[in-house]
């Protein structure tokens, strides 16, 4: 987990620094396409109560369009994975807390747009690694019972057994998504089988997870992946949602 720690210390300090340091691609079409590809990857599980995961966030552009999840790391800070930052400029996206049902309003929900994206120096926008990114917000989240930080692991943390997923992904690789707040359990894979599953792709960046019929999907990119409460890693890629012999891999 030490990596983990390196990767949010180096994106803490980049994100208030000034002026802040921001790549960016040109095409809004390579997010899309990363998305499709990656998997942004809920199949399997099952609509959560409302406000049941109060460190959840929906990120979208600014006109509404649920794209990936994300977490909240701090009242003006989110995290997410870098491969939902890459394509966007601050001024063109906004976060949602307190979502459950993206098609409906309940009260709950905090809208705030973001003022900076900051991602590791060494994502690529073409690799899987170092996929991890924060969003500073122009405005504090008001902390309640239905919008809570996400606790961050401790030094050299290690996770096994059940993990818990959830985004308003799709539900099987080219179904619809969800418009409301899912969740799955699943069950951490040792590196040695993830990288034996993918062909050694698998490094200290990345952390694996997966159960029959169960698995993140299209739209959960940049989610949690939690246990008791604590970031366990954040949706970032696999092989389609949920196909046997290929867990999900998520970036820490």
């Amino acid at each position: 987990m030490m990596r983990f720690f390196c990767a949010l210390l180096f994106l803490v300090v980049a994100a208030n620094a000034v002026p802040p340091q921001i790549k960016y691609s040109e095409s809004f079409m390579r997010v899309k396409s990363m998305r499709h590809r990656f998997g942004g990857r809920i199949v399997g599980g099952e609509e959560v109560e409302p406000n049941s995961i109060p460190f959840q966030v929906s990120f979208q552009t600014t006109g509404g369009f649920h794209f990936c999840g994300a977490s909240v790391m701090d009242k003006d800070t989110i995290i997410t994975a870098a491969h939902c930052c890459d394509s966007f400029f601050p001024w063109e996206v906004q976060v949602v807390a307190g979502e459950h049902d993206l098609f409906s309003t309940s009260g709950d929900e905090q809208t705030i747009d973001v003022s900076d994206i900051t991602y590791h120096e060494m994502f690529a926008s073409h690799g899987t690694n170092y996929d991890v990114c924060l969003l500073k917000l122009k405005s504090s989240l008001h902390f309640n019972e239905k919008v809570k930080p996400i606790a961050l692991p401790e030094k050299d943390q290690e996770f096994i057994g059940d993990v818990v997923v959830s985004g308003w992904g799709t539900i099987s690789s080219s179904g619809p998504a969800s418009p409301v707040l899912k969740a799955v359990t699943v069950q951490v894979v040792s590196d040695e089988d993830c990288s034996d599953a993918y062909y050694g792709s698998i490094d200290e960046t990345m952390i694996c997870a997966a159960a029959p019929g169960k698995d993140s999907c299209q739209g959960d990119s940049g989610g949690p992946l939690a246990q008791d409460g604590t970031l366990v890693g954040i949706v970032s890629w696999g092989y389609g949602c949920a196909a046997p012999g290929y867990p999900g891999v998520y970036g820490k």
